[in-house]
């Protein structure tokens, strides 16, 4: 049983150290994180078995090696780990250092990750997707939505969903793709591809919010300004006659036609739109399909949807609902 266990914790360990590294120097990576966080589990468990099988040895050592009663290889393991977690804990500069070499320091203006109250949900075999956007503690309407694609929908296509004012201008991403949510050059279905031609407007909206170009460069002429709002929040109190629009843009790839022949791009992306009225004694309004991306990353809404063909068979219903929390 024992060199079973030494066995598995050899694997074990390589796989976490394996895991690690690419969770630190690569875009996060859901499966990867999973593996990451299975084998952390089997491994604790592992641990637990070998140290069982040892503890004569640890009774021994703190027995036989001591200075003046006190068990110094024991004190001086734990001392050592301690300093690490503080330093660790205070952010102490060498730490500090190596972690700014971690991906997520390096492309931080890249990183796009919703709002903490926002929540997301794939069902049916990833053909359905719901997203909730829960008020925060001075505000007491939810918005939700729902879009269910078409069960021919393979592979399932990237989706990002937002709010903006009625005037055009973003508040907030409720979700967007995991896939493209952590580099401007994601590898998209297998090739490298700029996350700016895959979701255009979406892309060209946070760039006006954020300052922050595809390139990665400060936009000198956008950015915040003081009379915009960039949390929902301000817009999810009963009785404020706030409006909304709700915007999802989603798009498929290696679905060419005779007018968009690229076969990884294929045609441009869609743009969803409802109009929300959150006092509205209604509580649901449809999606509506609005217009598509430009063949060029420069977010310019085109609304001649004359040449998409089987790009607006994706999706089936994309519904839109405002409620009250629960006092």
């Amino acid at each position: 049983m024992r060199h079973y266990v030494n066995f598995a914790l050899l694997f074990g360990f390589g796989v976490l150290a394996t895991s690690g590294v690419m969770l630190f120097v690569r875009p996060f990576s859901l499966t990867v994180a999973r593996v990451h966080i299975a084998l952390g589990l089997t491994t604790i468990m592992l641990v637990g078995l070998h140290l069982a099988s040892r503890l004569p040895y640890f009774r021994a050592r703190l027995r036989t090696k001591q200075f003046r009663g006190v068990p110094v290889d024991a004190v001086g393991s734990f001392a050592a780990a301690a300093a690490l977690l503080a330093a660790a804990v205070i952010g102490w500069r060498p730490i500090n250092s190596l972690i700014e070499q971690g991906y997520e320091s390096r492309h931080r203006a890249e990183i796009v990750r919703p709002s903490a109250l926002s929540g997301f949900q794939w069902a049916d075999q990833a053909t359905s997707l719901t997203v909730s956007r829960a008020p925060a503690e001075d505000a007491n309407l939810r918005v939700s939505l729902l879009v269910r694609l078409q069960e021919t929908s393979a592979p399932t296509p990237t989706i990002a969903v937002w709010a903006e004012t009625t005037a055009g201008s973003m508040i907030e991403t409720l979700y967007l793709d995991p896939r493209v949510a952590y580099s401007e050059n994601p590898t998209w279905h297998g090739d490298e591809v700029d996350r700016a031609k895959v979701l255009p407007i979406w892309r060209h909206r946070y760039t006006l919010v954020s300052g922050v170009a595809p390139g990665g460069e400060a936009d000198a002429v956008t950015g915040t300004t003081p009379s915009h709002s960039f949390s929902l929040d301000n817009y999810l109190s009963a009785g404020d006659a706030s409006e909304i629009v709700l915007c999802v843009e989603l798009n498929a790839p290696h679905d060419p036609n005779e007018i968009y022949p690229d076969p990884q791009l294929g045609q441009p992306s869609l743009l969803y739109t409802a109009y929300l009225e959150l006092d509205n004694e209604q509580p649901y309004a449809l999606f509506e399909l609005t217009a598509r991306g430009d063949d060029t990353p420069s977010g310019t809404l085109r609304y001649d949807l004359e040449e998409i063909t089987t790009a607006r068979q994706l999706v089936d219903l994309i519904l839109a609902k405002v409620e009250p929390t629960a006092e």
